[in-house]
């Protein structure tokens, strides 16, 4: 993975587009983003407007152009000025909110056909059709402008279940008559997303600080990624890594998961910490949803929509990334374009305890079968700091040993119970190493300690609260903690005018 500083391509001159039709207040946007940019992480940016009666310098971080009315007068004027500004800042913003949205593109299209030297072009374009316009030269940001948030939770208690088994009920249908197919899941990507993307809710009158703050993230390449692995009901170790990384001030940006790694990110990513703290109350509802799962996993995606309501994937604000196999292609697939809890239900379909789960003609089982701690998908899809939990102990205490006599070799040669432990040590093992990921710079790793028997407790879902006690006691969580509280302190560290 490439350093933190060289993928940012500093120093970078920035510029804001929109769709048409949006009327986004891009000036004001753009102060305000390179304000937050400053305050997050102190790099050194200046804001340039393109048009002004003459070229001045308005203030320490603020300059105007003065540009012509005419294009390729503006394009020459910018050239003439980007030198002197590269080194007054990482990060340079070129406000060209007073012109049309049509001089605006034309405006990066020439100043991307042009050679600027060592000072990067960085488009951030602002959609609300999932698209970004081709600009060569530039490297670009497509920002989904999400709906404002509406709790899609119908009623309480039994009026709310009624209602989610209920629609639920006409979706299987639907599916297995095949009328109104789930969309199936989509092919990882082979190398890092272009064009990148994030998606952020921006009320124009007043931005959340949080959002913008998301926004900068993106912007600047610092976003930070978590890979939950699936776990069965040791999965609540996500629980504690997440609340310890986020009193510590590590934002999360994207979320990876696998099986029960996909259950608890999302509680997480709907609902934040509130969901997190519902999904530990939620212990014994999980371990009756396991249970029923053997028949359908349509009670993991119930369960879901009851807590949870139907919140599409693609509208979530925190990105996230359930990852289940599909078994027709024999590939790890993402499930992005669906519900949520349809997304986690594909994603715990653990073969052979579980029912598999059906999509557009492909047959889904566990992402854990072939990518049980996606650390790598999450740096393929925009994450300059990954911290990777593989949250299933290793084997501790079911080492089998060597027969220490003959004829204990021969009862061992044809013991079933011997061929027993041999099965489960391997299985823990195995499941274990698979979530195994390398660490960097950039990619911390949660390990934990060893257990007796932990393969046995995959699910014990109602005893949540016990888990999260135990995984909050572990000397491991605090070093991995600490590991990633200092990767974070690096990649937020300021850049300064002139950087390489």
């Amino acid at each position: 993975m490439k350093d933190a500083t060289e993928r940012s391509g500093c120093p970078a001159l920035v510029l804001l587009t929109e769709d048409d039709g949006i009327r986004a207040p891009l000036g004001p946007l753009t102060t305000l983003l390179a304000r937050t940019i400053v305050d997050d992480f102190g790099d050194t940016v200046v804001v340039v407007e393109l048009d002004g009666a003459s070229a001045e310098t308005l203030d320490e971080a603020r300059v105007s152009l003065g540009a012509p009315a005419d294009l390729d007068g503006a394009v020459a004027r910018v050239r003439e000025a980007l030198p002197a500004l590269a080194g007054r800042g990482a990060y340079i913003f070129l406000d060209a909110s007073r012109r049309s949205g049509a001089f605006r593109r034309d405006l990066a299209l020439l100043l991307g056909a042009v050679d600027l030297g060592a000072i990067a072009r960085r488009c951030v374009h602002l959609t609300r059709t999932k698209t970004a316009p081709s600009l060569p030269g530039w490297s670009r940001l497509r920002t989904d402008l999400l709906a404002p948030s509406v709790d899609s939770r119908r009623g309480e208690g039994l009026r709310r279940s009624a209602a989610a088994t209920r629609d639920l009920v006409v979706k299987e249908m639907a599916r297995l008559t095949g009328t109104t197919p789930e969309a199936r899941g989509e092919s990882y990507p082979e190398a890092r997303i272009t064009p990148d993307f994030c998606r952020i809710r921006l009320d124009f009158a007043s931005p959340a600080r949080s959002s913008m703050s998301r926004w900068a993230r993106a912007v600047t390449d610092r976003r930070v990624g978590v890979a939950l692995g699936g776990s069965g009901s040791w999965g609540y170790a996500h629980v504690a890594l997440i609340e310890a990384l986020e009193r510590a001030g590590v934002p999360i940006d994207l979320v990876g998961s696998a099986s029960s790694g996909s259950l608890m990110g999302a509680y997480y990513v709907v609902l934040g910490r509130d969901g997190l703290e519902l999904a530990v109350r939620r212990g014994p509802e999980f371990q009756r949803m396991a249970w029923t799962s053997v028949m359908t996993a349509a009670a993991i995606e119930h369960r879901l929509d009851v807590d949870l309501g139907r919140v599409a994937i693609e509208d979530l604000e925190i990105l996230f990334f359930p990852v289940a196999t599909n078994l027709t292609n024999a590939m790890p697939e993402l499930m992005t374009r669906s519900t949520v809890g349809f997304g986690v239900r594909a994603s715990g379909s653990a073969p052979g305890f579980f029912a598999a789960t059906v999509a557009d003609g492909a047959l889904y089982v566990d992402g854990a079968v072939t990518d049980n701690v996606p650390a790598l998908l999450l740096e393929r899809m925009g994450a300059a700091l990954v911290i990777a939990a593989n949250a299933l102990p290793p084997p501790n205490g079911e080492r089998v040993p060597m027969p220490r006599t003959r004829s204990r070799a021969l009862y061992d040669e044809v013991s079933l119970s011997r061929r027993a432990k041999d099965l489960i040590a391997s299985l823990s093992l195995m499941f274990h190493d698979s979530g195994d990921v390398p660490t960097s710079g950039t990619r911390v790793l949660y390990d934990p300690p060893g257990e007796r028997l932990a393969l046995f407790r995959t699910f014990e879902f109602h005893k949540a609260e016990a888990i999260l006690a135990h995984v909050r006691g572990e000397k491991e969580l605090d070093a991995a903690v600490d590991r990633s509280v200092a990767a974070w302190n690096t990649l937020r560290s300021p850049r300064n005018a002139g950087a390489p």
